[in-house]
């Protein structure tokens, strides 16, 4: 019998204070826990930063793409050609220039879905393929290309 208690005596021991330590978290005897572990502190607050960020400018379409060599389109007042783009995402505080060819255009408006500008006709008087580029400080924006024809 001694030999009996000797070996059931510890697990009996374990398993009286697990009962006494359930009883206690269900609603026993909660004088015997230490009062942090049944009401914990609240989490101290962190400092939280929202910012909200629009994606930098990008261009949707361009349009007119095309034209025949020495053909105005869109012609505005002043004679040259008006060209469009739309636009997502947010202009910076830079100006924003409009070039053609790597050559700048005039009467460049930007508005929040739209900029416009106008192409000289001396820009369409030779056939090819040009590129045409918003720039936004030192950000190169490529719009496509422009094909006279």
């Amino acid at each position: 019998m001694g030999q009996l208690l000797s070996k059931t005596g510890p697990r009996i021991a374990v398993c009286i204070a697990l009962i006494g330590l359930l009883s206690a978290c269900s609603g026993g005897d909660s004088d015997t826990l230490e009062p942090s572990l049944t009401n914990p502190p609240p989490a101290p607050a962190l400092p939280v930063k929202i910012v909200e960020t629009q994606p930098p400018l990008a261009v949707q379409r361009f349009a007119p793409d095309n034209t025949a060599a020495g053909v105005a389109f869109n012609v505005q007042a002043d004679g040259n050609s008006g060209v469009f783009f739309e636009i997502n995402g947010a202009a910076g505080t830079d100006p924003i220039t409009v070039t053609f060819d790597g050559k700048p255009l005039t009467g460049v408006v930007v508005s929040e879905k739209v900029i416009t500008a106008t192409i000289p006709g001396d820009y369409l008087k030779v056939a090819g393929t040009f590129p045409v580029e918003l720039h936004e400080g030192s950000r190169t924006i490529p719009a496509g290309n422009f094909t006279v024809k």
